[in-house]
């Protein structure tokens, strides 16, 4: 199992540029299938689908945990084909060690996502909350507590909440999860404190749940969080 990192990464921005949906491979992969005759209607299915996924094109290369969120990311796009604001990389309240690492928008609220590579492991959930069902304190993994790495999820959870009510923002419904691609959660989506953690079909089917936001609001809220929290710099 790839160890789950304790600490948040720092990643290499090499290009911090936006590009469209035509343009790089990891973005046409995000596009509905066809022939490449097809191309411009597929980049414009994707623009009208709101997908903004990377500040470049190869951030996917060489990296494990980037191709795990890949994976998370590209798996959230298969489950929502339309309508779905997708950013990241996105730094709160200009703070470069706060760093989400995938922001999405979606009918079910905004729900802000880290992602730990922890492929193959298996994890417990520990001590149940107030007896609720599905509700704990603490998780490990393969016997291991990681349960601290919440206290950083937790502390951008709270900048991301501050952030959307100061852009006048109310009542917006936010979600946190901490996603580990490929990793045995028995039992999950589990929530442990305040935060949600969960495999990659679990994520994707717990985002399923209830419609919050009507397809305008969904719009509104996506451009206004991608205006509000950057990109990070190349050199942040």
């Amino acid at each position: 199992m790839k160890r789950l990192h304790m600490v948040c990464m720092k990643h290499h921005v090499v290009n911090a540029r936006e590009l469209p949906a035509s343009q790089g491979s990891e973005f046409e992969r995000l596009a509905p299938g066809g022939p490449p005759v097809h191309r411009q209607r597929r980049a414009a299915h994707a623009m009208r689908s709101s997908l903004v996924l990377s500040d470049n094109p190869r951030w996917i290369a060489g990296n494990d945990q980037a191709e795990a969120k890949y994976e998370v990311a590209t798996a959230i796009r298969a489950k929502h084909p339309d309508g779905v604001h997708l950013y990241h990389r996105r730094i709160l309240n200009g703070q470069v060690e706060s760093v989400i690492d995938i922001l999405a928008v979606t009918p079910s609220g905004v729900w802000m996502i880290d992602v730990e590579e922890a492929r193959g492991g298996r994890v417990e959930f520990k001590d149940r909350s107030g007896g609720r069902r599905g509700s704990y304190e603490r998780f490990l993994v393969d016997g291991a507590d990681y349960t601290d790495v919440l206290d950083a999820i937790d502390r951008k959870g709270g900048q991301l909440a501050a952030g959307v009510a100061e852009g006048g923002l109310v009542g917006v419904p936010i979600t946190k999860v901490l996603c580990l691609p490929g990793a045995n959660v028995p039992g999950g989506p589990a929530r442990v404190r305040s935060c949600f953690l969960a495999s990659v079909p679990q994520l994707v089917k717990l985002m399923k749940g209830g419609s919050q936001l009507s397809a305008p609001d969904i719009a509104t809220v996506g451009l206004a969080l991608g205006e509000r929290f950057r990109r990070p710099r190349r050199h942040d």
